[in-house]
């Protein structure tokens, strides 16, 4: 019985041997490959640093790779982070430039003024308060197949003037000079301070618009319209 039991054991540990995966290490190519893709999406989902450090991720990723290893805060900080803006900001640029030579293909046979808007380069701009609650301006850049972000700045002490929104709205356009002839105009909020700036840009330049949002107009409105019908609902 007990002899039985042994060669049964014996064959047991053969095939647990025999069938045991081979894991190999992780070469350093694919290790840095693996930290640029890990840093993104670390960025892009707003997953706080510290959790890089956590013992149990870097515990379940050496299930797949013994020499695993994850990037340090400071990389995470600086240099994975200037290389991904560059890839990133890279991207955004080949994809816009692409963007009009899409446009183009599909208006080849169409009026040159349809050529034209499809063409064009819509920029967006808004004021808003980061978690700090910190006064910023962000910019985006619309065209007819996609959205970009572009960049958002932290206005500090500078008030939202038109003085000032006018100039940043200015530097935004000079500082894309590849896009800066195919940006045909700027969208913002609907302040007064908005439309005080929309006239001083278009003395610069002529030949495009700028005008408020048509949705925060239709906003307002139906708020307007929502107070209104509290006055004059029927009894």
């Amino acid at each position: 019985m007990s002899k039985c039991s042994g060669i049964h054991s014996k064959k047991l540990k053969q095939t647990t041997l025999r069938t045991a995966p081979v894991i190999p290490n992780m070469a350093n190519d694919d290790l840095d490959r693996f930290h640029e893709q890990f840093a993104k999406w670390v960025y892009e989902s707003g997953t706080p640093f510290s959790r890089i450090e956590s013992k149990t991720l870097k515990a379940a990723l050496s299930v797949l790779r013994p020499n695993i290893t994850l990037p340090t805060r400071a990389n995470m900080s600086n240099s994975l982070l200037n290389q991904t803006f560059e890839t990133v900001a890279g991207s955004i640029n080949e994809a816009l430039k692409k963007s009009g030579e899409l446009s183009l293909i599909v208006c080849i046979h169409s009026y040159d003024l349809i050529r034209c808007i499809l063409d064009g380069i819509c920029l967006t701009t808004d004021g808003w308060s980061n978690v700090l609650g910190e006064p910023v301006v962000n910019y985006c850049a619309v065209t007819p197949i996609q959205t970009f972000f572009l960049e958002v700045i932290s206005t500090e002490t500078d008030g939202h003037t038109a003085e000032f929104i006018a100039g940043d709205i200015k530097r935004v356009i000079e500082s894309n000079h590849s896009l800066k002839d195919r940006i045909v105009g700027c969208c913002t909020d609907n302040t007064a301070a908005n439309q005080s700036a929309w006239a001083k840009l278009k003395e610069v330049y002529p030949d495009k618009y700028f005008y408020g949002c048509v949705c925060s107009c239709a906003l307002i409105l139906g708020f307007r319209e929502e107070f209104l019908y509290l006055f004059i609902r029927p009894q």
